[in-house]
C-alpha cells in the first residue's frame, strides 16, 4: 500500500462521521422533550410502522445504490438509478395499494394514517439511498454529512413541532417523512440534478440493468432486509409481550444507545464501498476494517466501565419509567463490536459483487433471533433480551469467521481480542444478580469497571498494533 490507508479513504471516513455524531448528540439532547411529547403506546404504534416500514424501504430500490457507486461511468450510474427509482415508486404504490385492501378485510381503518405515511416513506427513503449513492460514486462525503444533518433536524423539528400540537404516532412518523424529504431535495439541489433532463436523456433498459446487477438484487436486497428486521424485531415483541410502556419507550431508547452500530457501520460503507470501487486496494480497507472493529471493542469496554450507572442515568435523563426499558437496550448494546467487523466484511463482499454468503449468514441470525424471542417470550424479561443479545453476537462472531473465510483475510488477532471481550461482557453482565448478592454492589460496580478497563486496554494494543502494520 502506497504509505499505508490512503489519505483520501481516511478523510472520508472524518467527513462522513461528523454527519451522524452530530445527528446522534442532537437525538440524545431532544429525547427527554419527545418522551413527554408522545405516549408509550404511541411509540409502540411507531415501532410496528418502522418494523414494516424500514424493512420495505430497505428493499424499495432493490439495493442498486451499491450498484451506483460500482458504475463504471456516470451515465450508467444514471440508469441504474433510474431503474433504482422506479423500483422504489413502484414498491410504495403496491404496498400501499395492498395495504388498503389488507386494512379494510380486517376492519381495521383506524390504521389507515399510518398506511398513508407508509408510501411517501418507502419512495421518499429510496430516494435518498440513491440519491447517496450517485453521491458517494463522486467522493462529494461533504454533500452526503449534510444531507445527513438536514435530515435529523428537519425531523426532530417537525416531531416537537406536531407533538406539541398532540399529533401522536401519525406526527412522529410524519417528522421522519418530512426529514427524508428534506435531504433529498437538498440532495438534489446539491448534485444539481434535473430530473426532467434526465427523463429525456438518459434511456432505461432495466432488464440488462438488473441482469448485470443481480446479485445486489437477489442477495442484497434480502440480506438488507434481514439485518433491518434483526434491528426493529426486538421493539415489536417487547411492545407484544410487555405491553406498551416498556415497547413503546424502547423504540427511541433503542435510537439512542443501538444507533451507533448502523451509524459505524454507514460510516465505513460510505467510505470504503466508493473507494474500493475506484482503487481496488482492499489491503488499505482491511486495515481499516481492522482498526474500526478493535475501536468498537474498546467502546464496549467503556460501556461495560459505565454499565452499574446506566440504570440511574436513564431514570434521571428520561424518568423513572424508561429504567427496565433501559436495561433492554444496553443488553443490546453488547453486541456493537461484533456487528461492526461482521457488517465491514459484509462491505467488502458486496465490492466484489459475492453477497451469497452475506444472504445466508444474515439469514440465520434472523431466524435463531426470532426463535429466541419466540421461546422466551412469554414474560418480557432481563434474560430474555440477553439472551437475544448473546445469540446476536454469536451468530456475528461465526459470520465474521465465514466472511474471512470467504474473502480469505486474515483476523485471528481481531478475533482472539474479540472471543476474549465477548466472554468477560457476557459472563459478567449474566451473572450480575447473583455477583450482587455475593460481592455486594459497590465491589460488583469496582469488578465491572476493572473487567471495562480490561477489554480496553487488550483492544488499545491490539489497535496499536493494526497501526503500525497499516501505519495508520
Amino acid at each position: 500500500m502506497n504509505g499505508g490507508v490512503g489519505s483520501q479513504l481516511l478523510k472520508s471516513v472524518r467527513v462522513l462521521a461528523i454527519g451522524p455524531f452530530f445527528a446522534q448528540v442532537l437525538l440524545l439532547a431532544a429525547s427527554p422533550v419527545l418522551t413527554r411529547l408522545y405516549s408509550p403506546a404511541e411509540f409502540a404504534a411507531i415501532s410496528v410502522f418502522l418494523l414494516g416500514g424500514a424493512a420495505i424501504a430497505s428493499i424499495a430500490c432493490l439495493k442498486l445504490d451499491n450498484a451506483i457507486v460500482r458504475a463504471a461511468s456516470s451515465l450508467v450510474a444514471a440508469r441504474i438509478a433510474m431503474v433504482a427509482t422506479l423500483s422504489a415508486l413502484s414498491f410504495s404504490v403496491v404496498f400501499f395499494a395492498a395495504g388498503i385492501v389488507v386494512l379494510t378485510l380486517l376492519e381495521r381503518v383506524e390504521y389507515m394514517v399510518l398506511l398513508t405515511l407508509l408510501a411517501p416513506y418507502v419512495f421518499i427513503g429510496g430516494l435518498y439511498d440513491i440519491l447517496n449513492g450517485l453521491a458517494l460514486r463522486r467522493r462529494l462525503a461533504t454533500i452526503v454529512t449534510k444531507g445527513r444533518i438536514a435530515l435529523v433536524v428537519s425531523s426532530l423539528l417537525v416531531q416537537i413541532i406536531v407533538g406539541v400540537m398532540k399529533g401522536g404516532a401519525p406526527g412522529f412518523i410524519l417528522g421522519l417523512v418530512s426529514g427524508y424529504l428534506c435531504s433529498v431535495i437538498y440532495l438534489t439541489i446539491a448534485l444539481r440534478i434535473n430530473p426532467w433532463r434526465w427523463l429525456r436523456r438518459v434511456s432505461i433498459d432495466g432488464q440488462s440493468i438488473l441482469a448485470k446487477n443481480r446479485h445486489d438484487w437477489l442477495y442484497g436486497g434480502p440480506s438488507s432486509l434481514f439485518y433491518t428486521l434483526q434491528n426493529n424485531l426486538p421493539a415489536v415483541v417487547l411492545a407484544i409481550v410487555a405491553g406498551a410502556t416498556i415497547g413503546g419507550y424502547y423504540v427511541l431508547i433503542q435510537r439512542v444507545v443501538f444507533n451507533p452500530v448502523v451509524i459505524i457501520t454507514g460510516i465505513l460503507s460510505q467510505s470504503i464501498l466508493p473507494w474500493l470501487s475506484r482503487t481496488r486496494d482492499q489491503g488499505s480497507a482491511v486495515l481499516l476494517t481492522k482498526f474500526a472493529s478493535l475501536a468498537g471493542i474498546a467502546m464496549l469496554g467503556v460501556v461495560i466501565a459505565v454499565y452499574p450507572f446506566v440504570k440511574p442515568l436513564f431514570a434521571f435523563v428520561f424518568g423513572e419509567q424508561w429504567r427496565e426499558a433501559g436495561i433492554y437496550a444496553g443488553l443490546l448494546f453488547l453486541l456493537l463490536p461484533y456487528r461492526v467487523l461482521y457488517d465491514v466484511l459484509s462491505i467488502l463482499l458486496i465490492s466484489e459483487n459475492r453477497q451469497g454468503t452475506l444472504f445466508l449468514t444474515r439469514g440465520l441470525a434472523l431466524l435463531l433471533g426470532i426463535a429466541v424471542l419466540a421461546f422466551f417470550s412469554e414474560t418480557a424479561t432481563r434474560e430474555l433480551f440477553l439472551m437475544f443479545s448473546f445469540v446476536q453476537a454469536l451468530c456475528a462472531l461465526t459470520g465474521i469467521f465465514a466472511l474471512a473465510s470467504v474473502l480469505t483475510i486474515s483476523l485471528s488477532g481481531q478475533l482472539r481480542t474479540m472471543v476474549i471481550a465477548f466472554f468477560i461482557s457476557y459472563l459478567i453482565v449474566a451473572f450480575e444478580n447473583s455477583l450482587s448478592a455475593l460481592l455486594g454492589k459497590g465491589a460488583l460496580s469496582l469488578l465491572f469497571e476493572v473487567a471495562g478497563v480490561l477489554i480496553v486496554a487488550i483492544a488499545l494494543v491490539a489497535m496499536k498494533a493494526v497501526r503500525i502494520e497499516g501505519k495508520v
